[in-house]
């Protein structure tokens, strides 16, 4: 009984030790993504989240920053077809994430910003479809986190960029990002992996607005 138990305890410190690293890791990571005093080189940072993924396949997390810098990429990426395939494999990453971890809101949302960077490959072909599959992702999401303010960041986002005889622009487009501004400044980080993307970006598009 006495080794059963000292077994169970070593597994525990293990298994603590391990998701520590883990942390440790990807929160190196994820602090380049935030520096804001030289560029981000995307798709490095991308290729270590991967090593990370792939050394800890249960954990999503890895998969989802590995996603985030893959979209990142792609807004100045000026090849078509490297874009296209940069948010296909981020994409796909999300896909299994959320099998992972299908209650989680902010895999919807980083889905949602793939589909709407997916328009901006094609937007005449592609607004119709990925517009609507954006929605669809964004509708997941606020089941699960309705004071998520990504979701009205994004939100704000279809509408601004929906043409105004078919209900979007910037007038309707305005009170999401109102809204987003002021979970922006209330949201509290409750994890150091928690994301933090779209405040200035949401910032700058209020002011558009205006």
């Amino acid at each position: 009984m006495k080794k059963l138990s000292l077994l169970l305890v070593v597994i525990m410190i293990s298994i603590i030790g391990m998701a520590q690293d883990f942390e440790s890791k990807m929160l190196e990571n994820t602090q380049k993504i935030e520096q804001k005093l030289q560029p981000v080189d995307f798709l490095k940072l991308s290729s270590e989240f991967e090593t990370l993924a792939i050394e800890y396949p249960k954990r999503f997390e890895a998969k989802y920053y590995q996603a985030l810098c893959l979209i990142f990429n792609s807004f100045d990426e000026k090849d078509k077809i490297k874009k296209d395939v940069q948010l296909d494999n981020a994409e796909k990453l999300l896909i299994t994430a959320e099998k992972q971890n299908p209650q989680n809101a902010e895999l919807y949302l980083l889905h949602t910003l793939c589909y709407q960077m997916k328009i901006d490959v094609d937007p005449q072909k592609r607004g119709y479809e990925f517009s609507r599959k954006a929605s669809l992702e964004m509708d997941k999401a606020v089941k699960i986190d309705s004071e998520n303010p990504r979701y009205y960041f994004l939100k704000g986002q279809n509408v601004f960029y929906t043409p105004e005889q078919y209900g979007g622009g910037k007038e309707k487009a305005k009170p999401y990002f109102e809204k987003a501004e002021k979970l922006y400044k209330k949201a509290k980080r409750e994890n150091v992996l928690d994301p933090v993307w779209g405040k200035d970006t949401n910032a700058k598009q209020l002011k558009a607005c205006k």
